[in-house]
């Protein structure tokens, strides 16, 4: 699965597709794999030969690669990856089955061509485009049951499925039938994504569901078989039920942690020349045990240790089972975490000034201070037994830590793991409950510098990157399919939205031509008239733009021009809507209403858009330092108009928008807009224009204009009319839509107004009654 996408920093992470195994080792290994070199280092800790043969070798004619090898002469044979061997796959097995000892073993990595990732959409170097695996275009993948059954008939009765999730390039849990996830697996796992996939699916919404419905059999990514001519001997060698790996960590501090069916769990460190850390986390859980804290019993060896499987919920089960039901003994699991903290260690003192400083608060707000603080003391590592909560992984420490710190992490992953826990009791409520209002900031500032040192953000930022941002990534692509999806009469009802909107054109033309005033199509509607001669077929919108001297003079006329049932909307007819300061023309015998109107008295029939085109700076800075102060006159107003509903500046954070909140309390609303006005006429000519009175949040304002693109005048045909154009119309396209403006773009970048609800036959006087 490596290849050109792949890079030298995420090596130690692919080791993990063996590093967690328990190899029983020997005298002679095979590895066979596309590129072995990140794979090799672990079989050679076991083995004291190992050799490596390409899979595609086995696609080639002639004797096969076996041909050296004595029958029964292999311990180990390892497959990763044998898409490349073709139709020779059951060969393959035949000979691995041949070759191998009576105790040998075959590990066959593969992945799952019914798996989630290429579900959602996902694609990589063997499948190119979406679902081309799961359709089996010309791609030969595999699944479950075709491998097991291949490997029976070659011989081989014992068969173990392991999944690895989320893949096979970088694993970090990996489950067997014998162990199945029973909470979530949302806070082990980091999805990366080389391949930039144009998923319509973001993966891990949907493992809580793959979870409950219990197919994580038939969906994991990337299964490893292990295959044997006999059935291993468990006692002398125990199997992996279900294994962790924290190699993002770093080969210095990254733990392995298995599950075995001896009912043991074995923590040993990925790097086994560091199996001294191990010794900080036994003593750890000895102290909290030395003070009256239960915690699960351990065992100290030389390379790991070793503690019972507890069969007990995990404490974040029990939370979960009983959130609906008694949301007390939820609260007082965290009463139970804090008294156990006030337990573990003896108290400190943290000087005002270094409060201030490390949290953030005064000395008396943070509250508690312990000399140590065993921060793992989270519902994450614990089980829940005979009514007590039972601690175990106790890894990390810190002086001088306040008692707030370790509930902040209790109450911060609890949330994370059960977000439905929101709904319930609210997560505010449970920071006043505990007294954390004050240092939670602080709390969360720690935080994020503690994972960064533990989870060596800088080597590998672009594995945590990658489970952000794509995740956001694929949740817009989604929103912008479902926008072009064509539903039961939507085709009626665009046609219908065109119809009224072409009239108001038509109407706004005739005004513009009577009273001699200039105006342009712009963005969408401008595109349109040039690559479909009209509307562009999944568009809701009408833009035009009027140079300021004539954007004021149509203002003035207004009402003399514009009659029932046209509505010229500005902020002075229609002082209460407010949309960054431009025009509206509306046709009242319509609806088209915005969630941020929905329900205010305004009109809100189907529209097209007027923007003033004003004088502008030629320099981008100065452009630049005009359009954040009009923003910030926009932002006033939209808290003095629309003071519960965020979605005008849902870009900010909640500090900012109280900020615009209060502030908009000591000013009058037509004084805000008088001053609006004026910042955006301010500018003297320059020789270029801009659209600033448009509301453009923290994106840049792209509509800037050059004046001498609109010395002429040219018409484009527009449905059964013609819309004027400046002459340097191709550079605005340019400017806006990049070179290639006539394509169109995929179905997933086509954009409509989900929101809004339109009907162009029935006015919005008659949803408002």
């Amino acid at each position: 699965m490596t290849g050109s996408h792949d890079d030298e920093h995420f090596r130690e992470l692919r080791a993990s597709l063996l590093s967690w195994y328990p190899f029983r080792g020997g005298a002679h290994a095979l590895l066979i794999c596309r590129d072995g070199e990140y794979l090799s280092p672990v079989l050679r800790r076991y083995y004291e030969k190992l050799d490596q043969i390409p899979a595609a070798v086995f696609a080639e004619e002639g004797p096969g690669p076996f041909a050296d090898y004595e029958a029964g002469s292999i311990d180990c044979i390892v497959v990763i990856d044998p898409e490349e061997a073709g139709d020779n796959l059951k060969e393959l097995a035949e000979r691995a089955h041949l070759l191998l000892r009576g105790s040998g073993q075959l590990l066959f990595g593969f992945r799952n061509r019914f798996g989630l990732h290429y579900f959602c959409g996902g694609i990589d170097d063997l499948v190119p485009y979406p679902f081309a695996g799961i359709r089996g275009d010309g791609i030969h993948l595999f699944a479950k049951q075709e491998i097991d059954a291949l490997m029976e008939s070659a011989g081989f009765p014992h068969r173990r499925f392991y999944y690895l999730m989320p893949d096979g390039n970088y694993p970090q849990a990996v489950y067997t039938d014998s162990h199945l996830p029973a909470d979530t697996l949302l806070d082990r796992l980091y999805p990366r994504d080389p391949y930039n996939s144009p998923a319509v699916i973001v993966e891990q919404d949907l493992y809580s569901d793959m979870l409950r419905e219990g197919s994580l059999p038939q969906m994991a990514n990337y299964y490893l078989l292990e295959a044997g001519k006999q059935k291993p001997d468990l006692q002398a060698s125990p199997a992996v039920d279900c294994a962790f790996v924290s190699a993002d960590r770093g080969m210095d501090s990254g733990v392995i942690t298995t599950l075995c069916s001896d009912g043991i769990a074995r923590k040993r460190p990925a790097d086994p020349e560091k199996a001294a850390l191990l010794k900080t986390q036994y003593n750890n859980l000895c102290a909290l045990s030395e003070r009256g804290i239960p915690t699960v019993p351990q065992k100290l060896f030389e390379d790991r240790i070793e503690m019972p499987v507890i069969r007990e919920e995990s404490a974040l089960t029990y939370l979960k089972r009983i959130l609906d039901t008694d949301p007390e003994a939820f609260i007082a699991v965290f009463e139970q975490i804090r008294r156990d903290a006030l337990l573990s260690s003896g108290p400190a003192e943290i000087p005002d000034e270094q409060a201030e400083e490390l949290w953030g608060c005064s000395g008396k707000a943070l509250g508690p201070v312990l000399q140590t603080g065993y921060i793992d003391m989270i519902p994450y590592n614990a089980f829940r037994s005979g009514g007590r909560l039972l601690y175990y992984d106790q890894e990390f420490t810190m002086p001088d830590c306040p008692v707030g710190y370790i509930l902040y992490r209790a109450l911060y992953y609890t949330w994370v793991n059960i977000p439905e826990a929101e709904n319930i009791i609210p997560l505010e409520e449970m920071k006043r409950r505990f007294g954390l209002q004050e240092i939670w900031a602080g709390c969360s500032r720690r935080e994020e510098q503690f994972l960064s040192g533990i989870r060596c953000r800088e080597k590998y930022h672009m594995l945590y990157d990658w489970a952000i941002i794509e995740r956001e990534t694929i949740r817009n692509r989604c929103r912008r399919l479902m926008n072009v999806r064509v539903r039961d009469g939507e085709e009626a009802l665009l046609s219908g939205i065109h119809r009224v909107q072409l009239e108001l054109l038509h109407a706004f033309d005739r005004a513009c031509r009577e009273h001699g005033l200039r105006y342009y199509a712009v963005h969408g509607t401008l595109l349109g008239a040039v690559r479909h001669r009209g509307f562009i077929p999944w568009d809701y919108d009408v833009d035009l733009a009027m140079p300021r001297e004539d954007y004021d003079r149509l203002l003035e006329l207004g009402d003399s021009i514009f009659r029932e049932p046209y509505f010229l909307q500005t902020v002075r007819s229609d002082p209460i809507c407010f949309y960054g300061g431009y025009s509206k023309l509306r046709d009242s015998r319509t609806t088209a209403r915005e969630p941020v109107n929905r329900y205010r008295n305004v009109n809100q029939g189907i529209w097209i858009d007027i923007f003033p085109l004003d004088h502008c700076p030629e320099e981008p800075e100065k452009r630049k330092k005009l359009q954040n102060k009009i923003r910030f006159w926009q932002r006033l107003i939209y808290a003095k108009l629309y003071p519960f509903h965020d979605t005008p500046m849902r870009e900010l954070n909640g500090a900012s928008v109280s900020f615009y909140y209060l502030l908009q309390k000591c000013l009058r609303l037509r004084w805000l807009y008088r001053r609006l006005e004026k910042l955006c006429t301010s500018c003297r000519p320059s020789g270029f224009r801009s659209i600033l009175n448009c509301y453009y949040g923290s994106m840049e304002n792209k509509n800037i204009f050059k004046e001498e693109e609109m010395q002429g005048t040219e018409y484009l045909p527009f449905g059964d009319m013609a819309v004027p154009a400046p002459s340097g119309y191709e550079s605005w396209l340019r400017r806006r839509y990049g070179e290639h403006y006539l394509r169109w773009p995929l179905p997933e970048n086509r954009y409509r107004h989900l929101d809004t609800e339109f009907d162009p036959e029935h006015s919005f006087r008659d949803y408002n009654t």
